[in-house]
């Protein structure tokens, strides 16, 4: 394993490998924030519409009150 890392360190040169192994490593985290804003985004949502509820709520006590 290590023979094959060095062997791609000097056909590849080290910039390019040490880019590899941060993209490599990095995608854990890119995809665990991916699921992170898709959760976000549907709680956003259902709270939204939780709001838009008992706005309609609110404003039907509203016109109860005005009618008398």
């Amino acid at each position: 394993m290590e023979d094959a890392i060095f062997r791609t360190i000097g056909s590849l040169g080290f910039p390019a490998m040490l880019c590899f192994y941060l993209l490599v490593k990095m995608q854990k985290t890119l995809d665990a924030l991916t699921e992170a804003i898709k959760k976000l985004n549907s709680d956003v949502e259902k709270r939204e519409g939780e709001t838009q509820r008992r706005i309609e709520r609110l404003e039907d006590a509203v016109k109860d009150m005005q009618r008398g």
